[in-house]
């Protein structure tokens, strides 16, 4: 959009932020930014707007990814500014292993029969990152006296049902990050103890998720808990209910040689 002036559609999803904070920004655009080619910006109802989302006034966000994806690329292909990447149906490990070649930070895995679900994430449409990354809900934390107020964060991921714990961080968060934690969860309020006797630790205050972090870790285990994870940031945009677990890649000895290219798009797109 910077190197050729064309027109977009910015998604808004009101869990992350309020439309007033999307419109108050689009306002700055449309008047301080120097725009002479383009008409103003304008709100777009996607479940009712024409073209690729509606197919003779029948809304598509319904219908599965097979289908939707044919219409899609049939309202786009005509501007040839825009470039659409193929799927690949076979294959998935090795076009996971190109990727991590060419130093890419993972692949998007879609479920060929899944709806349009905006604003959401879901299982359906995965991120499939080679760095080991994920956002955690924060359902626990063991105290500590001193400068460093936390000794420890107990994270969890969310089945659609339960918050499931995933592991305990110790590292990664300075003293000021640790006040900042700490003032935060002393304002949530209580919650029980898992069931899970692995957990039962008397200094542990448990929470109620309302505090998303961003974690780096080495592997998951076979109890399904994080190996030699690593405090990496605060994610507020990101609700507890999306912290679902998604699937990494292990390393692994391929059978018998085989390469996948990925043709990479070329400016302007």
């Amino acid at each position: 959009h910077i190197i050729w002036p064309m027109r977009f559609v910015l998604p808004h999803s009101p869990e992350q932020r309020p439309a007033w904070m999307v419109r108050a920004g689009l306002f700055l655009y449309d008047h301080l930014g120097g725009r002479k080619v383009l008409a103003p910006t304008r709100s777009l109802d996607l479940a009712k707007a024409p073209g690729a989302w509606n197919l003779r006034g029948r809304s598509l966000m319904k219908e599965p990814l097979v289908r939707r994806r044919p219409r899609l690329f049939e309202s786009i292909a005509s501007a040839g500014r825009i470039y659409v990447v193929e799927p690949v149906a076979d294959d998935g490990l090795a076009y996971f292993d190109a990727a991590q070649e060419q130093g890419l930070s993972g692949v998007v895995a879609k479920r060929f029969d899944s709806p349009y679900r905006a604003g959401q994430r879901h299982p359906d449409w995965l991120l499939i990152e080679a760095v080991r990354r994920q956002d955690f809900a924060v359902i626990g934390f063991i105290p500590r006296a001193g400068e460093h107020l936390l000794e420890a964060l107990i994270v969890a991921t969310y089945d659609g049902r339960r918050f499931e714990p995933a592991g305990r961080i110790v590292g990664g968060f300075d003293a000021a990050v640790s006040r900042r934690l700490r003032k935060a969860l002393d304002n949530f309020p209580n919650a029980a103890a898992p069931a899970d006797p692995r957990w039962s630790d008397e200094r542990t205050c448990w929470v109620e998720p309302r505090l998303v972090v961003a974690i780096k870790f080495s592997e998951w285990d076979r109890h399904g808990q994080l190996r030699f994870p690593i405090f990496s940031g605060l994610r507020p945009e990101v609700s507890p209910q999306e912290c679902v677990r998604t699937p990494m890649v292990e390393p692994r000895e391929p059978v018998r040689p085989r390469r996948v290219e990925i043709q990479l798009p070329r400016l302007p797109i």
